[in-house]
């Protein structure tokens, strides 16, 4: 019998137990000799190989692991499967090494002109995590800037071939969507989208790391961001980056607010976790207290121990035990993360009850029911001096989408 690395609970709810072990066991940077014998003895079992290696690429996982597999039991990974993923951990090291170049003649570039720009997540978070390039999947830049240095910094990768791509570019040079109160207009969004045709990259230039109806969730300004950063080194360059304790409030608040359906997530805190042992978790309770986001800090924690055994100290594990709204909302990701996706509504469920303050779902709801999206304005044009009135068209279209799908669901009971 092989011991599972799971709640015991959840083996009957998982389709494909031996597939989800070995994935786990395999989607980590250190395997001790315990594990290492686990995963011998996973792949000499009857596996569904073409299931993992669709797990492990829809969860951004290949590469490693292709690493772990390659490493520790090559000759027992079919061949085919294991070409396949190699050829993904090749392709991803040379989109990484150009990623890493590519940020840091960027970063150069805003210094020379005296714009701070803080780099999370990608390139930064693959080596403050897994201390190797290589191991990360990554598809674009994320960089955090103060809003008054846009309209420089906008000039500035114009100049290297970067164009304002996606939606708000669309919103910005549309008139009937500058309506402050739209989900997508420029007074709600929390940065802007550029993509370089010639190089194929995209670069996510933020001055939040959340959008205004998210702002009650992860409230620090980008100031305080800057106050507190460190420094993480990037092929031989000392870039900004966010503090540690801050680093694993927003790796919380980001796989949080995505509901955890990617693993990669999971395994991104965790793998920030090990890698940072003299983390002050009485700070991290203290300021998910004050921004309210226990639940998620605890809800990330829960997750990256129970799949991942993330070193978290037996009192805060204890507190954790306690907070009813986690636990739920735990099972509730775990019996959902190896199978299909959240659906709409379960994601406005779940999301509702993450906020730990009252002020903070009477927020939410507001913010769902009443911020027009380009749904209302493609289902109904109105003049401009009508605009007001989405605000009524947004709840009517909810309701009756909710309607429409609960008819749909009797139906097919029936």
């Amino acid at each position: 019998m092989i011991d599972t690395l799971l709640k015991p609970d959840l083996t009957a709810v998982l389709r494909s137990q031996l597939e989800i072990e070995l994935l786990l066991a395999c989607s980590r940077t250190k395997v001790a000799p315990e594990l290492e014998a686990k995963i011998q003895l996973l792949v000499r079992q009857k596996l569904d190989w073409k299931h993992l290696f669709a797990m492990a690429a829809r969860h951004q996982l290949v590469p490693l692991v292709y690493h772990n597999l390659s490493s520790i039991c090559k000759d027992d990974v079919p061949a085919q499967i294991l070409a396949q993923m190699r050829n993904i951990y090749v392709y991803r090291v040379q989109t990484n090494m150009f990623n890493t170049a590519e940020l840091i003649k960027i970063h150069r570039l805003f210094q020379e002109h005296g714009i701070f720009a803080i780099p999370f997540k990608g390139m930064t978070l693959a080596m403050t995590a897994y201390q190797n390039l290589s191991f990360r999947e990554s598809c674009d830049i994320d960089l955090l800037i103060s809003r008054d240095d846009f309209p420089q910094a906008t000039e500035l990768l114009s100049t290297l071939g970067y164009e304002m791509h996606g939606y708000i570019a669309e919103v910005k040079d549309n008139p009937e969507v500058r309506y402050g109160s739209f989900l997508q207009s420029e007074n709600n969004q929390k940065g802007y989208d550029f993509y370089n045709p010639g190089n194929k990259l995209a670069i996510d230039l933020q001055w939040s790391v959340t959008v205004k109806a998210q702002s009650h969730y992860f409230n620090i300004d980008f100031e305080l961001f800057k106050q507190n950063a460190g420094e993480v080194s990037l092929a031989g360059n000392k870039l900004p980056q966010f503090a540690p304790e801050v680093m694993v409030l927003y790796l919380c608040f980001h796989g949080s607010k995505h509901c955890w359906q990617s693993l990669k997530w999971v395994c991104d805190l965790s793998e920030f976790i090990r890698s940072h042992p003299d983390l002050d978790w009485q700070q991290l309770e203290q300021q998910a207290r004050e921004l309210n986001l226990t639940t998620m800090f605890h809800l990330g924690l829960l997750l990256a121990h129970n799949f991942y055994q993330a070193p978290i100290s037996e009192s805060l594990l204890a507190k954790i035990e306690q907070n009813r709204r986690a636990n739920v909302l735990f099972e509730q990701v775990q019996q959902l993360i190896f199978t299909r996706p959240f659906t709409q509504w379960e994601d406005y469920g779940f999301i509702f009850k993450l906020t730990d303050s009252w002020q903070g779902k009477l927020r939410f709801l507001s913010s769902l029911l009443f911020t027009p999206t380009m749904k209302e304005w493609e289902a109904v044009k109105l003049p401009s001096f009508l605009f007001p009135l989405y605000h009524v068209i947004r709840p009517y279209l909810l309701t009756k989408q909710y309607l429409n799908r609960s008819n749909r669901k009797n139906t097919v009971a029936k």
